[in-house]
């Protein structure tokens, strides 16, 4: 029973540990230049994510100081839209 609760536990701790591969894919994709959701959501993904888990992909790394939201400045009606740069 012990090494059963071992192997668990291991299990665990190696998983709990690892990132989500799409958090690499985003920091690539707007190292060179700044990148709107819409950007990452089309030219990226592929249309294939949500959107509360692209926020929730980019809340991680602009809390982990990985990424940085910039207003994006547009003359018109509305909230202004944000661009994401991957910093170092």
């Amino acid at each position: 029973m012990e090494a059963w609760r071992f192997a668990e536990q291991s299990a665990y701790q190696l998983f709990a540990e690892a990132e989500d591969p799409r958090l690499a894919t985003i920091l690539k994709f707007c190292k060179p230049c700044p990148k709107s959701k819409t950007d990452m959501t089309k030219e990226l993904f592929q249309g294939h994510i949500r959107a509360d888990e692209l926020n929730a992909l980019l809340d991680e790394l602009h809390s982990k100081g990985k990424l940085i939201a910039l207003p994006n400045q547009r003359g018109g009606p509305g909230r202004p839209s944000e661009r994401f740069l991957a910093v170092n």
